[in-house]
């Protein structure tokens, strides 16, 4: 019944380094609930606010001053850098209250977050944020209440959800074949690639593809999505189907 105790260690890039462990899952856990939740948290806003504008007819009246892709992308981006300036003032916060109770227990003391996993979390929100975001306003366009709107966001955050569903074995097994191309798929990438970079840092052409794929997705994403959201703004009543949404895709020009 005596307690035994383990001395653990991490192998990285075939080096030995020291440490239990206890501060890499916790950076891994803690950063990556904060993508997850900034991007679904204002990826529904920016749903909630072309609801608001569209049942008020207010986006009547913007229209009359810039067009329908000026719009959404405003939005956006200024959702966008309301959502990074709010994670920068709570990430400061969070620091300075927990960092000096953390830097004296045992289990954490080698939590170390680098600047390169700060950028990469940066890259990895901005781009995973517009892809969402950008399916979050098509769906504020084509819906006319919000309980609508929720019935229809369960298929966009399913990736995400398997992306956390994903995240021990991810930290688990970082480098199986299985794990590195489903990082690869942007809808899975900006969780997965990021848990990838803070848990073991991939080969660099493997982070370069994942962002040019996600950023070409997200870019094609917007595009498509500024044509429906031109139509589906303006659009009152019944909710389109998908034939409907096809035939705003083919005739639209964004």
């Amino acid at each position: 019944l005596k307690p035994v105790k383990v001395s653990s260690v991490r192998i990285e890039r075939g080096r030995e380094v020291k440490g239990s462990g206890g501060g890499k899952f916790l950076e891994v856990v803690v950063m990556a609930m904060l993508l997850y939740s900034a991007v679904l948290f204002y990826g529904i806003s920016v749903m909630r606010s072309v609801l608001e504008e569209k049942n008020s007819h207010v986006l009547e009246v913007l229209l009359s001053s810039a067009t329908s892709t000026e719009l959404m992308t405003g939005k956006l981006f200024g959702v966008a850098a309301v959502g990074l300036t709010q994670i920068v003032v709570w990430s400061v916060m969070a620091a300075a209250i927990a960092l000096p109770s953390l830097a004296m227990n045992p289990a954490y003391s080698d939590l170390e977050i680098q600047p390169g996993v700060l950028v990469a979390f940066g890259i990895f929100f901005l781009l995973g944020y517009l892809l969402y975001s950008a399916l979050y306003a098509v769906i504020g366009a084509i819906t006319t209440t919000e309980q609508e709107g929720q019935q229809i966001q369960f298929l966009i955050v399913l990736p995400l959800i398997i992306s956390l569903l994903l995240m021990i074995t991810v930290m688990r097994s970082p480098s199986t074949p299985t794990v590195v191309w489903l990082s690869m798929v942007p809808f899975f990438s900006p969780l997965l690639m990021f848990i990838r970079i803070v848990v073991q840092t991939p080969p660099m052409w493997q982070i370069a593809l994942s962002v040019l794929l996600l950023a070409l997705t997200t870019a094609g994403t917007l595009v498509l999505c500024a044509r429906i959201f031109r139509i589906g703004m303006l659009i009152y009543g019944k909710r389109p189907t998908l034939p409907e949404i096809l035939k705003w895709l083919k005739y639209a020009k964004a």
